[in-house]
């Protein structure tokens, strides 16, 4: 299923690390989820639960630059990001990014409706949790990410 599930988060604030805007998006999302159910007449109600698989992409954008010093008032000398590893004095960037691969888990719920011989009808909710875990950005910032998400899903479907 393609998702493009895009969040965002902008801030100012008197600390470091924080005049930056975040992102956090998942192109798409798999899963292998099966399902059981009870049937009657031309209706099923059912449950499902699985596996779930996405690319995640992460990244937090300096919203004045490398001069993100010049800009905040109440901290001077503000890096956009945090120190080096293995360093004392900060990084001036423009920002940071990481992706990565995730495997977690789904749940949901379902109807179907058989419309005719050759057509039904099915909407569906499902909860999906790939977890947290820590990151190290394109800069080598680490970074704690995670990301859930609740879907619905309709569809028409022939046979």
């Amino acid at each position: 299923m393609w998702a493009n599930v895009l969040g965002a988060a902008y801030s100012h604030s008197r600390h470091p690390l924080f005049n930056m805007t975040c992102n956090a998006q998942q192109r798409w999302i798999a899963s292998i989820a099966p399902q059981i159910g009870f049937a009657w007449d031309q209706a099923m109600i059912y449950v499902r639960g699985g596996a779930a698989f996405t690319r995640e992409q992460f990244s937090a954008t300096c919203n004045f630059g490398p001069l993100n010093a010049a800009f905040s008032p109440s901290f001077v000398g503000q890096a956009c990001s945090p120190a080096a590893p293995n360093t004392t004095f900060p990084v001036f960037s423009n920002g940071f990014s990481a992706d990565d691969f995730r495997v977690g888990w789904t749940v949901g719920y379902g109807v179907q409706f058989a419309l005719t011989r050759n057509w039904s009808a099915k909407a569906e909710i499902d909860y999906v949790d790939f977890g947290s875990r820590a990151l190290a950005a394109s800069d080598g910032t680490p970074i704690n990410v995670g990301m859930h998400t609740w879907q619905a899903k309709r569809r028409l479907m022939s046979k």
